[in-house]
């Protein structure tokens, strides 16, 4: 397999975060400025997936029966202003039967904005895109995915504010139809609460993910159906004479 041409290259300058969480432990320093993040319940390391799929890098490893999850005070830097992509490396430890597990999020019970995660559909098993508009209502859109339980998956949405439309990605193939978002989108709104990833909802510690997660990345911007199978692939085709994963990218490897 060919790597992606230059052009199909995700969006550099919109990169709103990068957070590699390959560290073995304490806060976790960002490759995209300097969005250090806390670790709550002291979140620990597992050996998980690298940018030329391999097995030798370090996934920060979260335990839903403490409740870790890492945090981000609000700031202009992790906030919503309009189109939004976000994307993950994921290893759940059990299928969400009763529990919605979060990947991504920003919201709390006073003050919501979005999140992502991974829950329940009536029996089965789903990506889940929630978001808020400035006059409080809520759109939810979903698709039915089961991620297993032994092997690392490559997942994400990409949100087109002025369509409005949603897409599920899992590793870099679209999951089922383009959603409609319905409500004044336009107006999303910016929670003031803290970005998070691992929980969501009552000061982080509801919802909480169970299992592995690795590289959570962050753009401002809608990426192409070509930009996010790009993405994935940079990180499962080892590049022959260049630099591997996300050097290519501009972004820090």
């Amino acid at each position: 397999m060919a790597l992606p041409a230059n052009g199909d290259f995700p969006q550099n300058g919109s990169l709103a975060g990068r957070w590699k969480l390959d560290e073995a432990s304490g806060t976790r320093a960002d490759s995209v400025g300097s969005l250090t993040l806390t670790d709550n319940n002291t979140v620990g390391s597992t050996t998980g997936i690298n940018e030329a799929n391999a097995s030798s890098a370090l996934a920060a490893n979260f335990v839903i029966a403490n409740s870790e999850y890492f945090s981000r005070a609000d700031e202009a830097a992790v906030s919503l202003t309009g189109d939004m992509s976000a994307f993950a490396w994921v290893k759940a430890n059990q299928s969400p039967s009763d529990e919605a597990f979060a990947i991504i999020s920003k919201y709390d019970d006073a003050d919501r904005s979005w999140y992502f995660d991974y829950s329940e559909d009536g029996g089965g098993s789903r990506l889940y895109f929630h978001i808020r508009d400035s006059d409080g209502d809520s759109s939810n859109e979903f698709v039915t995915a089961d991620l297993g339980t032994t092997e690392y998956k490559h997942v994400g949405f990409t949100m087109d504010i002025d369509t409005p439309n949603v897409k599920f990605w899992i590793n870099g193939v679209q999951q089922g139809a383009t959603q409609a978002i319905n409500g004044d989108v336009d107006n999303a709104r910016d929670s003031a609460g803290d970005f998070r990833i691992g929980a969501m909802d009552n000061a982080g510690i509801a919802n909480c993910w169970d299992g592995q997660i690795q590289d959570v990345l962050w753009w401002n911007v809608t990426l192409t159906d070509a930009e996010v199978l790009t993405l994935y692939q940079v990180y499962t085709v080892p590049p022959s004479g260049v630099p591997s994963g996300l050097a290519l990218l501009g972004v820090g490897n």
